[in-house]
């Protein structure tokens, strides 16, 4: 029977396995009592005579409280509509990505998936274990089952799933990461003691104990390492003790011996009962031998499913391919269903690759397989099948959920403490500014008139200051979308802890800002400080509803982008609607509904009358109007206070006066709160932005007559790949001797690792080592993780931003200089790229970039098309490469891109650290064959490389082996089938067996591995690690006559007298002129590829203007009218400000390519003039689009014959362009995105505050009257001001806006105050009347402009925020 096959063993006859009985799926207090005691006693005999491994095993059985599920699926199909064709011409068809696919897995079963990239395993992964969002676009046919019953939703709580992507909070450590996966996925009657044992045993089986306490980080925090954060992924679901285990990839990023550990322990899981389906890409013969089962796919179609026992015999008998004898069978599997299968054909009548889902579906195998499906895969003890403790889906409750939540929120933000400092810096800085700004008002007419203005800024502050929670809700949605799959936690858990955690927060920086504010400008602190309580209270609720707002923004819109143009644009519209720039009485009635529905409304009128009821004001000589002369001549010397008491300015706003309505407003912004709160959670729990777009299936890698064929394999393969004679002229000669690498310990690190404050304050990463590379030579650097290889990669390619450099680095005999750098190609384990660029554009800037002018246009054009040959990018050329979590190509056809990216350069010596990791093994034989054909022209290639078949080993001249630490223990050839190097290790009683694959041989004599061996185990690996605890490879090397050799050659310097490098006149290849062009088509190409963001930028300015225009509609030319003008000009300017928050998200995201860029051939200038530029044209566009519709719409100044109208156009287009290269500038030093939005939401509101409108020039204290002249606000404000009033009268139409001034015959003449524009602005502004200063004005702003930018190129130049 198929059942009894597939645990019958595999090709290889692995060693005997203990059988997989279902455990019992129920458990009581009592059963948890005894297993406790059992688990000591397991415990005490386990220290003795069992791995860790077997330790997890055991305890699991006891602890677990489901079985091992019976998974089975028939006839799985899943469909999407996808975007097909050419960029600007695509249509949208129904691609199938799965197409009948059947199988199952019983307890005790270890199933691997096998494919080409493109095949479907990741889709097939996802369907089973639940992972697959469904939407209109797809649709899933077929049958899936858990133990006998249909798939439900409580099926993910007892499923595990790793992805291919390493999806972490960067922040936490290792123990916490594991800690809370642990406390949220198990069931509550496992206990905190049990939950804490199992992380301590998985962080053992995974070999990260070293790390338990270290951040898992990413690209921009130091953190485990690449091969460690995939193990933490594993980890994170091996601590739920699951029912069955999905697994995408995870060998990804370890070393071979690292891997097959791993996959040995995944094997004594499936053991215990554990079912596992796992897909791989380069699994060595050693690691395929340890599955049961295998379901080969290709096309998206299966090949063949069942045991491994019978999957030679079935291609040998039904198709026709036989493997070779010593050939690894997976890599057997995957090359017969390429262009490779050729050689593996009995005779002509093998079957085509095509027609291998047709001959599987009429195979014997076939029917087997759909019978037993037919029959039903379920446990024949109904008591076994898995029973959860309650039908949710989620394993804790939500309190418990939430509370979890809440502290790992606060741990992640106080470990940001960049963020916290931001937050209450801001808080501190405005408080004392405002406090010494408005200190003390009097009560006199200024001071009534200040207080109001006082009151509205500090909503704009509250308000432009909430844009900076954007960016954290983007970063942390990718988490919890992943989490949320898996079930760690409902969506009303997570949103409940964002909430909580930023109340503490938003209490002490508002405590903090309000309580400075508040005693120092002298506010109403009558009835013993509650009108201080409510001036608190009402900020601090204010402050949530912006915050709360602009998340919601956040979490409804697709990229953050979007979300930082939206959000200021809504927050400036209910700032207008408020009431101070345009009071309440005078809105128009079509837009009085505005006023209703602005949070700011309640918040302004709530403080005013808290503030300004019951207060009374006087007159110093200097206010009464008219003045002096005005009423001797006109009103017998009568004169009049305007403000006598805060009932008239509120009246003079259209606020109430009554308490009551100040109660009333604090309800209503709890209510808009409890409203965002709502939109919030909705927008988290239905909508999903991070889903990968599918990629279509790819063709054949490489075509039959490509350069890589051609190669001749064996001499490559069998002879230790002797380079060639003929050296090319960019051939270079590295050396490096006794090179060490210290880094600095930062003080909370040095208490981690040494217990207190009195540890080392550096470490040392690498030890003297020695090597070298010549012209030809491929050198494989290898060693366990954590051993320094990237670390020495950074060091030699010039990558390193820190730390301390000792020892010798020479390049033709020549220490490194300002040139070098266009001789390295370097290519990085991240993959970073342009998202919006092709896969093609990216290897077509690198070329234009890199190759010499000499070479002709035509020539780069087809070399990058030989590029895209040679890496089998071809059918991918014009395919976008997108964000990794959002629509991108896949991860092995990023790391290609990134190969030709460099490759493309033609360098002359070439880093890659690991070049393979993430690609199957014909991708990673393409790979490594075109570094092959680059060291044959001449370059020398220095490569890590974690798992490399005997194929790819031996395609190495030479190896530099380290172990962990940072010690050399080898550097030398490998010889005629690596003899030499294994013969190296004989010497010191280390054997490699025949069969053994001499590269995991050689890793594991550095180190490599995570685990231990029992004491009866009596392997070849066991005896080897035995072998290992006697021998010091280090001191062995030290000794070695190979070590001196080396030593000797370096000293005598290993570059021949008669070479003749390539010598450089600049240090970049291409003019700046060419760079700067090049940057700039590639920043169009970025903008011109985000529609969606361009169309919300455009939108944002039409809406705002439309409302805008329609609130100020044809301004008449009365007192209020006057008013009304100067208030659109100043709204008009910050406006402009708010629309520069939308340039911050996108120089901070391109920083990542730029710092990849720039130290091998970017110039700075001409990244900063791309980036500088390519903002401007939009900016401009929609800078004449607002301000023509909102000229005409409120009908200003069309004197001189439209000369104002084009005058108040351009005056606003270079306020635009200057709050954006100001956004820029902030971007470009900041060190995340988060402190920069802080800083611009900081920065706009102080300058906006002393531009003139809010407090005017002579009433700013002399002490900041300098800021007055440094807001970049105050130029335009006056400029536009003196463009709309020189030359405008004003009147009092109907008696409207006069004053009545009492006489001496006891009665009132009205009093028109305003009768000129220039009168008005000079007495209410302070501002200048006349022409010149309109240009002066222009000046100034211009000037602001240039040292903007000359500060933004200086950041672009100097300011490095990746730490490496």
């Amino acid at each position: 029977m198929l059942d009894d096959r597939l645990v019958a063993g595999s090709v290889r006859d692995p060693p005997a396995r203990t059988s997989g009985r279902p455990m019992k799926s129920s458990m009581h207090d009592e059963d948890i009592d005894d297993d406790v005691m059992a688990i000591k006693s397991i415990r005490m005999s386990a220290e003795k005579r069992k791995t860790i491994a077997d330790d997890y095993r055991l305890q699991m059985k006891h602890l677990n409280v489901q079985s091992g599920v019976y998974l089975s699926f028939s006839k799985l199909s899943y469909t999407v509509k996808l975007p097909i064709g050419p960029i600007g011409c695509r249509v949208t068809v129904d691609t199938p990505l799965l197409k009948d696919v059947s199988g199952y897995v019983k307890p005790g079963m270890m199933m691997l998936l096998l494919g080409p990239p493109g095949a479907g395993k990741t889709t097939l992964l996802e369907l089973l274990a639940g992972r697959k969002p469904r939407s209109v676009n797809s649709i899933v046919q077929g049958e899936v089952k858990v133990d006998g019953k249909p798939w439900s939703d409580d099926f993910n709580r007892i499923a595990g799933y790793v992805t291919q992507e390493d999806i972490h909070f960067p922040t936490m450590t290792v123990r916490e990461t594991f800690m809370f996966s642990s406390k949220l996925r198990n069931h509550a009657l496992v206990s905190e003691m049990q939950k804490e044992e199992r992380v301590d045993l998985v962080l053992d089986l995974l070999g990260l104990s070293h790390v338990a306490d270290t951040v898992v980080g990413n690209e921009l925090l130091r953190g485990v390492s690449g091969g460690e954060k995939k193990r933490v992924s594993i980890g994170v679901e091996l601590v739920n003790a699951p029912g069955i285990l999905f697994l995408d990839e995870p060998t990804t990023g370890l070393d071979a011996a690292a891997a097959i550990e791993v996959v040995q322990h995944l094997r004594h899981i499936a053991d215990a009962g554990v079912p596992v389906i796992c897909s791989l890409l380069q699994p060595s013969q050693d690691i395929f031998d340890l599955f049961d089962s295998i379901l080969v796919l290709n096309e998206r179609e299966m090949t063949y499913f069942g045991p491994m026992s019978e999957v030679l015999d079935y291609y040998e008998e039904t198709a026709g391919y036989r493997c070779p004898t010593g050939k690894n069978v997976a890599e057997f599997l995957l090359e017969i269903h390429t262009e490779k299968a050729q050689q593996y054909k009995i005779s002509e009548a093998s079957a085509p690759v095509g027609m291998f889902p047709m001959l599987f579906q009429s195979s014997v195998q076939y029917d087997e397989l759909g019978s037993r499906l037919w029959k039903g895969i379920a446990p024949a003890d109904p008591s076994t099948v898995t029973h959860l403790h309650s039908e949710s889906p989620f394993a804790t409750p939500v309190p418990f959920q939430a509370i979890q939540c809440t502290l790992r929120a606060v741990k992640n933000m106080v470990r940001n403490p960049a963020a916290l400092r931001t937050r209450g810096i801001r808080s501190l800085i405005m408080g004392l500014l405002l406090g010494s700004l408005f200190w003390m008002m009097p009560s006199d007419q200024k001071g009534a008139n200040n207080r109001i203005s006082l009151l509205f800024f500090c909503i704009t502050f509250t308000s432009m200051g909430s844009v900076a929670s954007i960016p954290q809700v983007c970063e942390e949605r990718r988490v919890f979308y992943h989490q949320r799959a898996s079930h760690f936690y409902q969506t009303i858990s997570y949103f409940i802890s964002a909430v909580l955690v930023d109340i503490p927060l938003s209490i002490v920086e508002s405590f903090i800002f309000t309580g400075l504010v508040f005693w120092m400008t002298g506010m109403n602190s009558s009835g013993y400080g509650w009108h201080f309580l409510m001036y608190f209270g009402v900020l601090f609720i204010t402050n949530m509803v912006a915050k709360q707002f602009c998340r919601m923004c956040a979490a409804a819109t697709p990229s953050i982008q979007i979300a930082s143009r939206i959000a200021p644009g809504l927050l400036s519209i209910w700032l207008v609607f408020a009431g101070f720039l345009i009071p309440r009485n005078t809105i128009p009635a079509g837009w009085i509904w505005m006023n209703y529905i602005s949070p700011f409304r309640y918040t302004l009128e709530s403080m005013a009358i808290n503030e300004l009821v019951g207060q009374s004001f006087k007159c110093d000589k200097n206010e009464y109007v008219p003045d002096a002369e005005t009423s001797a001549e006109c009103f017998n010397n009568g004169k009049a206070c305007p403000i006598s008491t805060g009932e008239d300015m509120l009246d003079q706003f259209g606020l109430y006066t009554s308490y009551s309505y100040m109660w009333m407003d604090f309800g209503i912004l709890w209510a808009f709160y409890a409203i965002f709160c709502t939109g919030t959670f909705l927008a988290l729990a239905y909508l999903n932005f991070n889903v990968p777009a599918a990629q279509p299936p790819a063709p054949d890698t490489v075509d039959d007559d490509s350069e890589l064929r051609t190669i001749q394999r064996g001499v490559n393969q069998g002879y230790g790949a002797v380079a060639s004679e003929e050296k090319g002229e960019n051939g270079a000669y590295l050396s490096f001797h006794n090179l060490c690498y210290t880094v600095d310990l930062k003080r909370s690190l040095r208490e981690r690792l040494c217990g207190g404050d009195n540890g080392p304050s550096t470490k040392q990463l690498l030890f003297n080592v020695n090597g070298y590379g010549k012209p030809g030579l491929m050198v494989a650097l290898m060693g366990a993780s954590g051993a320094g290889k990237t670390t020495l990669l950074d060091v030699l390619a010039g990558r390193k931003t820190g730390g301390h450099i000792d020892g010798q680095i020479l390049i033709n005999g020549q220490p490194k200089d300002k040139f070098s750098k266009r001789m390295i190609g370097y290519v990085e384990q991240m993959s970073v790229h342009m998202p919006t660029l092709t896969v093609s554009e990216a290897i077509r800037f690198s070329a234009h970039m890199r190759l010499p002018p000499e070479i002709s246009a035509l020539e780069k054009e087809r070399r990058v098309d030989d590029v895209l040959d040679k890496l089998g990018l071809r059918h991918v050329a014009n395919t976008i490469i997108g964000e990794p979590d959002a629509g991108g190509i896949s991860p092995e056809l990023r790391k290609k891109t990134s190969i030709g990216v460099e490759m493309v350069a033609e360098p002359s010596i070439l880093f890659l650290d690991e070049p393979t990791s993430g690609l199957d093994s014909q991708a990673a034989e393409a790979v490594m064959d075109a570094a092959r054909v680059a060291a044959n022209t001449g370059v020398p290639i220095i490569c890590t490389i974690h798992q490399p078949s005997e194929a790819l080993f031996l395609l190495f001249d030479w190896v530099l082996l380290l172990k962990p630490g940072g010690h050399v223990i080898y550097f030398g050839p490998l010889g005629e089938r690596g003899a030499t190097i294994l013969e190296y290790f004989r010497r010191h009683g280390l054997e490699c067996s025949p069969e053994k694959n001499p590269a995991d041989f050689v890793l594991e004599c550095s180190g490599a591995g995570i685990g231990g061996v029992d004491d009866d185990d009596v392997s070849d690996r066991a005896k080897l690690k035995r072998l290992m605890e006697k021998f010091d490879p280090q001191e062995s090397w030290l000794a070695a006559p190979e070590s001196r050799m080396v030593v000797d050659a370096l000293e005598q310097g290993v570059t021949p007298a008669d070479h003749r490098p390539m010598v450089y006149s600049s240090e970049y290849a291409t003019s700046l002129a060419a760079q700067t062009k090049l940057c700039i088509r590639r920043a169009f190409t970025d903008k011109f590829r985000r529609p969606e963001v361009i169309r919300a930028y455009i939108m944002m300015y039409i809406v705002m203007a439309l409302i805008i225009g329609t609130l100020y509609w044809q301004l008449d030319d009365s007192q209020l009218g006057a008013r009304n003008r100067v208030a659109l000009i100043y709204f008009s300017c910050i406006f402009a400000a708010l629309g520069a928050f939308a340039a911050v998200p996108s120089v901070v995201i391109a920083r990542a390519v730029f710092y990849r860029e720039k130290p091998s051939f970017l110039r700075p200038f001409a990244y900063f003039v791309a980036q500088s530029i390519a903002d401007v044209p939009f900016t401009i566009i929609g800078s004449c689009i607002f301000s023509t519709m909102i000229y005409f719409m409120a009908g200003l100044n069309l004197s001189d014959y439209g000369l104002r109208y084009l005058l108040f156009m351009l005056t606003y287009s270079l306020t635009s362009v200057t709050t954006v290269a100001f956004a820029q500038m902030v971007a470009v030093i900041a060190p995340t995105l988060e402190v920069a939005s802080s800083i611009v939401g900081v920065s706009m509101s102080i300058l906006s505050l002393f531009a003139g409108f809010i407090i005017p020039k002579l009433s700013i204290p002399w002490y900041w009257r300098w800021l007055h002249y440094a807001s970049f606000f105050k130029w335009p404000l006056e400029a536009l001001s003196l463009n709309e009033m020189i030359g405008e009268d004003f009147g009092c139409p109907d008696n409207r806006g006069t004053i009545p001034i009492p006489t001496s015959n006891f009665t009132s003449i009205p009093y028109c105050p305003i009768s000129s524009g220039t009168q008005f602005i000079e007495y209410q502004y302070d501002m200048y009347t006349t022409w010149s200063a309109f240009w002066v004005d222009i000046g100034v702003l211009f000037g602001i402009y240039c040292f903007f930018l000359v500060i933004t190129f200086l950041g672009v130049r100097y300011v490095n925020h990746m730490n490496r």
